[in-house]
């Protein structure tokens, strides 16, 4: 895998019938994830009992100037995706989850850097959706954060509020609607 796509840099295993451990992605090889899912979103079967545990790592070249790190946690009932493609043809959907997340951000300069980005939640679901470039979830929620993240500002208290930027979304205590701009140019 690391032959045929030198830009990507670290590895990822798959086990069919067992745990998956991505380290990396090959449609944005700048992010970066380590953990332990049953469903690799590349592939567009349903998976009836997923989960997926880990941390996310953005701007993982050493070269990129924002960089991210989301340690999250997350099971749903029901999940389906495909993110095979031109990003406005993705898809993702869990039916019945529960997630919690926690993540900081900021822009790298010399050693130090500064940060832009903080926030935590948690919420539970009945749907949440990414489709083409629209998000929805329709679920109750806290999440509370503030800052520049992927490229947009946004800030939210005990799950109301409003994303603006690159992603645009509108959020009442933990139910969304969104559009992300960045994947009709993908």
């Amino acid at each position: 895998m690391l032959d045929k796509n030198p830009t990507l840099k670290l590895a990822a295993l798959n086990y069919p019938d067992g745990t998956t451990t991505f380290v990396a992605s090959e449609s944005h090889p700048d992010n970066a994830f380590s953990g332990f899912t049953n469903h690799s979103d590349d592939n567009p079967d349903a998976k009836v009992g997923y989960y997926r545990v880990g941390v996310d790592m953005e701007g993982a070249e050493p070269n990129a100037v924002f960089k991210a790190l989301d340690a999250s946690a997350k099971a749903a009932v029901f999940h389906v995706a495909s993110k095979k493609g031109h990003p406005i043809t993705q898809f993702s959907a869990d039916v019945l989850s529960a997630q919690a997340s926690a993540g900081i951000g900021g822009v790298a300069g010399g050693s130090d850097g500064f940060p832009i980005y903080a926030g935590v939640g948690a919420s539970v679901n009945l749907v949440d959706v990414k489709a083409s470039v629209f998000d929805m979830n329709l679920g109750l929620g806290v999440q509370t954060d503030i800052g520049l993240k992927d490229y947009s500002f946004g800030t939210h208290v005990a799950g109301c509020g409003f994303t603006i930027g690159k992603k645009t979304s509108i959020s009442a205590f933990g139910s969304s609607f969104g559009i992300d701009f960045g994947r009709l140019f993908g």
